[in-house]
């Protein structure tokens, strides 16, 4: 069994729950409350934010399946390469839009799970 595979999913998981009960809190609640946005524009974020919530949980289950069946190695690469992406893109969009990192933290709970997708990679 590749235990960072496991130490991924967990992370991956964790991050998809953080996602999912205080995102609910902070970033839904607000936007479907927000009288500035029309209303296709505050659905299809919302539609998006599901989108999220759907991937984050199915990076742990490839991340858990690859753990325990090497011969599903491309799960995990597949995991690992959409959870850089996203600390990647997280971070572009904190440099070119002059956004604080503690105010745009979503690279912080996903980097975790991309750093023990590479070790399970190449350890």
């Amino acid at each position: 069994m590749n235990m960072w595979f496991v130490f991924a999913g967990i992370s991956a998981v964790f991050t998809a729950c953080v996602h999912t009960f205080a995102g609910q809190k902070f970033v839904i609640r607000p936007l479907l409350d927000a009288p500035k946005f029309d209303h296709v524009s505050r659905f299809t974020n919302y539609y998006c934010w599901h989108i999220v919530t759907m991937v984050l949980f199915s990076m742990g289950a490839l991340y858990f399946i690859a753990a325990t069946n090497s011969e599903m190695i491309e799960l995990a690469w597949l995991a690992t390469i959409y959870a850089s992406l996203f600390v990647l893109w997280n971070l572009f969009m904190i440099a070119t839009n002059r956004l604080k990192p503690k105010h745009f933290p979503q690279w912080a709970l996903i980097l975790p799970t991309a750093l023990f997708g590479w070790a399970g990679l190449l350890f």
